[in-house]
């Protein structure tokens, strides 16, 4: 305390409101203090010393006395519950302040936090359990609740910064929830980058720089939903002590039991409550998680592009096969042959569908951009294992009718990039592909090369299950769907 403080005698007055309440004092006498140096006039809050309170003015006025306005800052219901402070400078004015219950920045910030974190987190078990429409607005929600709690934690550390009452235990609290708030809206708007660009359709997909963005988000993800729950964690080991001191501090007193009993109920429920919203907020993080696995390859043009991993249930389409989903998709009418044709298709079940590069440009040039999704291929085209293998597929004329195309669709097929242990699976109707290919499969497994299967083709390589071809390596699951 510097030498030319002057203590200012005052009291505060609660509201009559708090009558009722444990503890109530009509007056309480504060130890206010106040000085000035050459730009600013300060007061400081002694009355618990433990939590002292300082505020600053300019200094417009060279005067001994301390102005009046210089109390105005005592309206602070961080400080005070509503009621009025009295004081009276010693050979000074004498005033009132009146402490108003307003809604401050931090308060705001607070209580929208809460409110977001509820209304995402019930959302968000919404898009669990089927409505998927509701995970843009959940994750919007849970993201601004985030920042939302961070904001109300950044305006207390200032604020108590500046007041000079900040303790090892606050700042401690403020920077958990900074931590947990960025954290958590970063790890739900990385979560969200990663299933746009996963979800994105074939001729649409995330290229460039925005690909190596989604790759990025998926990488941040996982740390940063991790930092988010390791924040929280800390806030309630911080808060669980406190608890048991409030306890204490409630048994202790000189209130009836039926007020001990409200003011631990009280206790119970504020605690209960931050921690349910916790791991509400975090069970919507991780159910609007990242989705799939995002893979970046080159694109058909030489530009990376990012596209989900092949699963154990994709299924990786012909040109044949996607035309004919494009016009059922549109609504358009359906040739006999190509009805016939998706009606073995849906005998597949298959739930994840994906085209080739060269089937992207082909189907929608003959009726509209598909809605299906790319997948990556794991080697660069012109190197030399895709093209071993693409020669494998000349020498051995598959896709005979469309040459190049076909064996290159068949290639990719090969070389997609699968989720761990996912094998690739490509459906056919073209018997120019998979007749050849079924040639290949026995040749390479020591069998009679058969030069023409057509009809001959083995039921048992007909059925949902296919066969499996390997070549110098690589093996591709191959379910016909020839004509019946």
């Amino acid at each position: 305390m510097p030498a030319n403080a002057i203590l200012v005698p005052a009291t505060f007055h609660p509201d009559e409101r708090f009558r009722t309440e444990q503890g109530f004092a009509s007056t309480v006498s504060l130890q206010l203090y106040a000085w000035q140096d050459d730009s600013a006039w300060h007061l400081r809050d002694l009355t618990n010393p433990a939590q002292p309170f300082a505020y600053s003015i300019p200094k417009r006025v060279d005067t001994p006395l301390p102005p009046m306005a210089l109390f105005a800052a005592l309206d602070d219901p961080d400080h005070f519950p509503a009621g009025a402070v009295n004081v009276q400078v010693p050979g000074g004015a004498g005033g009132q302040v009146a402490v108003r219950d307003h809604l401050t920045w931090k308060k705001f910030f607070a209580y929208l936090g809460l409110g977001l974190a509820a209304v995402g987190a019930t959302l968000a078990a919404f898009a669990s359990a089927g409505a998927g429409a509701l995970a843009v607005p959940a994750a919007w929600a849970l993201a601004g609740s985030a920042l939302a709690g961070a904001t109300a934690a950044g305006i207390d550390l200032a604020e108590r910064i500046t007041q000079d009452r900040l303790d090892a235990r606050t700042a401690l609290l403020d920077i958990a929830q900074i931590v947990a708030g960025l954290s958590g809206a970063g790890a739900i708007a990385a979560g969200r980058i990663v299933l746009a660009a996963g979800t994105a359709p074939a001729a649409a997909r995330w290229a460039g720089a925005w690909a190596n963005v989604a790759v990025l988000a998926q990488r941040a993800y996982l740390p940063l939903t991790v930092t988010a729950a390791a924040s929280d964690v800390v806030t309630v080991v911080v808060l669980a002590p406190e608890l048991v001191t409030q306890f204490d501090e409630i048994a202790k007193s000189t209130a009836s039991d039926s007020e001990k009993a409200r003011a631990k109920t009280l206790l119970l429920v504020q605690a209960a409550t931050m921690a349910g919203l916790t791991l509400l907020q975090l069970k919507g993080i991780c159910s609007l998680g990242r989705g799939e696995t995002l893979v970046l390859s080159p694109g058909p043009a030489g530009v990376p592009v990012v596209s989900p991993a092949v699963r154990a249930g994709t299924r990786i389409i012909d040109s044949n096969v996607a035309i004919a989903l494009g016009k059922r998709a549109r609504g358009l009418p359906l040739q006999p042959n190509e009805q016939a044709l998706l009606n073995r298709f849906d005998s597949l079940g298959a739930a994840d569908v994906r085209v080739p590069d060269k089937t992207i440009a082909e189907a929608t040039a003959k009726g509209g951009p598909l809605p299906q999704r790319g997948f990556a291929v794991g080697v660069g085209r012109t190197g030399p294992e895709y093209q071993a293998l693409l020669a494998e597929l000349t020498a051995a004329q598959v896709g005979a009718a469309k040459g190049a195309a076909d064996r290159e669709i068949v290639a990719d097929a090969f070389f997609a990039v699968g989720e761990p242990g996912a094998k690739p699976s490509f459906a056919t109707a073209d018997p120019g592909i998979f007749n050849k290919l079924y040639t290949i499969k026995v040749a390479k497994e020591g069998g009679t090369a058969l030069a023409k299967l057509g009809a001959a083709l083995p039921e048992a390589a007909a059925t949902k299950f296919g066969f499996d071809v390997t070549i110098n390596g690589r093996t591709l699951n191959v379910l016909p769907l020839p004509k019946r």
